[in-house]
């Protein structure tokens, strides 16, 4: 469906009286629930579909020694299709920068490691280190545990990133004594066509680790976490908030967008529910910071809607039920946080008033207007609600 159509769809009177409207039968449900059932019980419920990840953050070792400009991080598994051009993007032209890429190959099993070294024996700042499968997110942990520059950027192996662009950013980052710079990026199909036009990552409600250069100090007590998905969420909730960081929208990054991600195979996969205990260990985490209590309001709330819908679809309807009230717990934590009088408000006064059947049409209208994942999912619980 085309997106200004959603868009249109989402306004329309009728959604919009639907999550402005109270559901007296659906909060006395939701109520019901809460009386039979603690909070540890609610968390229990969805721990036998997919406990909650622990001890995700690994210990740190961080390397002082920085003796060139810039490191690329790339993590690397089953990625040979794409690899080739994802390396020759940088180091297909002279950079006016010293930098090395250091290439974590994940316990790859087609080509991708022969490709790796490959290119190590021409370029001589091609660092490749083959470990077992951990995921991206510990090869990308690794990746900045062996790096040696004063600035680090990752970027994914079947993306996209010319090194003229990533020297742009850190001409630019550098000059505004910034800690960190984010690009513009833009979608590629599986053959590398452009999807649409360049957008902003930081006007784009993205949380990712790829499209920016960072201070490496960013990294000197943090990691990404392990053994769940979604470990870019610390980007928004973890660096953005603590660090000084600048848009540059002079560079961009080359998403492609593909089968085997994460997205695409989240439907119906008990690790969807990954995205509700990461928010919890992530503003856990934030607090500790010294994340300001706000801007954590901000994003929680931004995560309780059409996405955490979609994430978990492998919940029947009683369990869906318990990660409402336990995302309704979360919000209650904070002061009001949204004053725009459209969805997201009517949202947030759901959550707040346990009302499941509002929440659901607000995601519904939400994922319309915003072009979110999630709808299908709204639709088919409202017709069981």
């Amino acid at each position: 469906m085309n997106k200004n159509v959603k868009a249109l769809l989402a306004q329309s009177r009728f959604i919009c009286r639907m999550t402005e409207m109270k559901n007296r039968r659906s909060i006395n449900s939701t109520m019901s629930l809460r009386r039979e059932k603690s909070f540890d019980d609610l968390r229990a419920m969805l721990s036998k579909v997919r406990d909650r990840p622990s001890d995700v953050f690994p210990l740190i070792s961080y390397n002082e020694f920085r003796s060139v400009d810039l490191s690329v991080i790339i993590p690397v598994y089953n990625a040979e299709a794409y690899l080739e051009q994802c390396l020759d993007a940088l180091f297909s032209e002279e950079a006016r920068i010293t930098f090395e890429v250091v290439a974590i190959d994940d316990g790859s099993t087609d080509s991708s490691g022969d490709i790796l070294d490959t290119y190590a024996r021409l370029h001589d700042n091609l660092r490749v280190f083959h470990f077992a499968n951990s995921g991206v997110a510990a090869a990308r942990n690794r990746g900045i545990e062996l790096s040696r520059g004063k600035w680090l950027s990752f970027v994914d192996p079947d993306d996209i990133m010319p090194i003229r662009d990533l020297n742009r950013a850190l001409n630019a980052v550098v000059d505004a004594g910034a800690e960190y710079a984010v690009v513009s990026y833009k979608t590629i199909d599986d053959s590398g066509l452009s999807i649409g036009e360049a957008r902003e990552i930081l006007k784009s409600d993205l949380s990712v680790a790829w499209g920016a250069i960072y201070k490496s100090e960013v990294w000197k007590t943090l990691r990404f976490p392990e053994g769940c998905w979604y470990e870019d969420t610390i980007i928004s909730y973890l660096v953005w908030p603590l660090f000084s960081g600048m848009s540059f929208p002079g560079s961009t990054y080359q998403y492609r967008q593909r089968s085997g991600s994460i997205v695409s195979t989240t439907e119906g996969n008990p690790k969807g529910l990954d995205f509700f205990w990461l928010t919890e260990t992530v503003i856990e985490e934030g607090v500790v910071r010294g994340v300001s209590i706000d801007v954590l309001a901000t994003l929680t709330l931004k995560r309780m809607g059409p996405t955490m819908l979609f994430c978990s679809e492998v919940l029947d309807g009683d369990q869906m039920k318990a990660l409402f009230l336990l995302c309704s717990e979360i919000i209650d934590r904070f002061e009001p946080i949204c004053r725009d009088k459209g969805h997201w408000q009517n949202l947030e006064t759901a959550l707040r008033s346990r009302d499941y059947r509002r929440w659901l049409w607000c995601c519904l209208a939400l994922a319309l207007e915003m072009n979110f994942n999630g709808a299908k999912r709204a639709a088919q619980l409202l017709l069981l609600n």
